[in-house]
C-alpha cells in the first residue's frame, strides 16, 4: 500500500526542516522509547507497534537476541553518552542487550566503533550487557568502503513503514518521517525514467548506487567536486582487476563526470611529490602508447575521444562521451545494456594496462615517474 495516498498535497512535513543528524537522533530515541512494554495502555497507540517492530528489526541487523510479542520489554535510551550518538539498554527475560547506534544521514565516515563499544560497556548501566553496534543511515553515502558494522538503511525504514502502514497513517510524526525518506528515495530513482540530458545530481547518485547494487561493480564511490561554475558529481566504478597499480606508483582508472555526461580515462601519480615536468612526461608517454593501441583497434578508436586535461598528479587522458557508454530502451535507461557496455569498457582499460606492463613500457615509465 502506498502510504502517500493518505497524505494531503502540500501538507508541511516536519523532517523537511529537521533534516540533520541531531534531529534524526531525537526521532530514533523517541521511536525506541515506544518499544517499552509499560504502561499497559501504551499498546493502544500506533507508535507502540512501529517502535517495537523497529526494535526487533534493528536487533536482527545487529544479530542480537530479539524479544517476542509476549515478552515484557524494558528500553532505556541514552543520547550522546561517551560521544555515542544513541545507546539503548534493552532488558527482557534474562537478556540484557546494549544497542549502540551510530546515526548518519549522508556522512560515510564512521568513528571508532570498537572503542565506543568498550566505553559503553564500562558504564554502570551497561556493564553486564552484551553490546551490539549498528549504523543507521538514511541518506546516501558517497564513499562506500568496507563497513564491518551492520547497517540499518533508508530502505529498511521504508520496508518497516510499509509493513506497518495502518499504524504509520495514524501518527503524524511517523507519517512525516516516512514522507521525508520516501521523497529522498524517489529523487534518487528518477534516473530510471528521465532522459540522460535531464539528470540532476540526485539522478546521478541514484545511478551510481544502482551500479554498486548490481553486484557487477565491486565498488562505486562518488563525490561532489565543487567549482565556481557549480561543480559536478563524479564516481569511480571499479571492477575486480589484478591491475590496480600497473607500474610503480601509477594508477589508471575510469571516472564518471556528471557535468559532461562522460567517462574520463584518468591516470594518477600516487605520491606527495609535485613535479610538473615529470607529470607531463608521464602523460605524454602514456597518451602516445594509448594512441598506438587505438590505431590497432578501430572499433575503440571510433568511441574513445581526445580529452583536454591539465598536468598534475591526477590527469585526464581520454574520454568516452555519453553515446559511448549510455544505452536506453523506449526513452529510458537500459540498465542491463549499460552494465554490459561498462564491462567491455573496463576490459579496454585492462588491455591498456597489459600493454603498459610490457618490459619496455614498464622500464620507461619507472624511469620517468621517479
Amino acid at each position: 500500500m502506498n502510504i502517500q495516498n493518505n497524505r494531503k498535497d502540500k501538507l508541511p512535513c516536519l523532517f523537511d526542516w529537521a533534516d540533520k543528524e541531531l534531529a534524526q537522533d531525537s526521532f530514533l530515541c523517541w521511536l525506541l522509547e515506544w518499544a517499552n512494554s509499560t504502561p499497559d495502555n501504551r499498546s493502544d497507540f500506533p507508535e507502540r507497534r512501529v517502535g517495537f517492530e523497529f526494535l526487533k528489526r534493528i536487533l536482527v541487523k545487529a544479530k542480537a537476541t530479539i524479544p517476542s510479542e509476549n515478552d515484557t520489554v524494558s528500553v532505556r535510551v541514552f543520547k550522546q553518552i561517551q560521544h555515542i550518538d544513541i545507546a539503548a539498554l534493552i532488558e527482557f527475560n534474562d537478556s540484557r542487550v546494549g544497542l549502540l547506534i551510530e546515526d548518519k544521514v549522508n556522512a560515510s565516515l564512521y568513528n571508532d566503533i570498537d572503542s565506543y563499544c568498550k566505553n559503553l560497556n564500562a558504564q554502570n548501566d551497561f556493564s553486564s550487557a552484551t553490546i551490539y553496534p549498528v549504523i543507521v543511515r538514511t541518506g546516501d553515502a558517497c564513499q562506500i568502503g568496507e563497513v564491518k558494522v551492520p547497517c540499518f538503511l533508508r530502505e529498511d525504514f521504508l520496508s518497516l513503514f510499509n509493513d506497518c502502514h495502518n499504524e504509520v497513517k495514524k501518527s503524524q510524526i511517523l507519517l512525516d518521517f516516512y514522507t521525508h525518506l520516501h521523497n529522498i528515495d524517489s529523487a534518487l530513482k528518477m534516473y530510471e525514467t528521465r532522459p540522460l540530458a535531464e539528470w540532476d545530481w540526485n539522478c546521478w547518485k541514484g545511478f551510481f548506487e544502482a551500479l554498486r547494487r548490481s553486484g557487477k561493480v565491486v565498488q562505486n564511490e562518488w563525490t561532489i567536486v565543487n567549482r565556481p561554475d557549480g561543480g559536478f558529481v563524479c564516481a569511480y566504478p571499479s571492477w575486480q582487476s589484478k591491475h590496480a597499480y600497473f607500474t610503480g606508483n601509477l594508477v589508471m582508472y575510469w571516472q564518471f563526470e556528471s557535468d559532461r555526461q562522460r567517462l574520463a580515462l584518468k591516470i594518477i601519480i600516487d605520491d606527495i611529490k609535485v613535479d610538473q615536468r615529470r607529470n607531463r612526461l608521464v602523460r605524454e608517454y602514456v597518451l602516445g602508447q594509448i594512441d598506438e593501441y587505438l590505431n590497432k583497434t578501430p572499433d575503440w578508436k571510433a568511441i574513445i575521444k581526445v580529452a583536454r586535461g591539465r598536468v598534475g598528479c591526477s590527469m585526464t587522458l581520454k574520454e568516452i562521451p555519453a553515446d559511448g557508454w549510455y544505452r536506453e530502451l523506449d526513452g529510458k535507461i537500459d540498465m542491463n545494456a549499460v552494465l554490459e557496455r561498462l564491462e567491455k569498457i573496463n576490459k579496454f582499460r585492462d588491455a591498456l594496462v597489459e600493454m603498459l606492463l610490457s618490459d619496455k613500457n614498464k622500464e620507461r615509465l619507472l624511469d620517468i615517474s621517479k
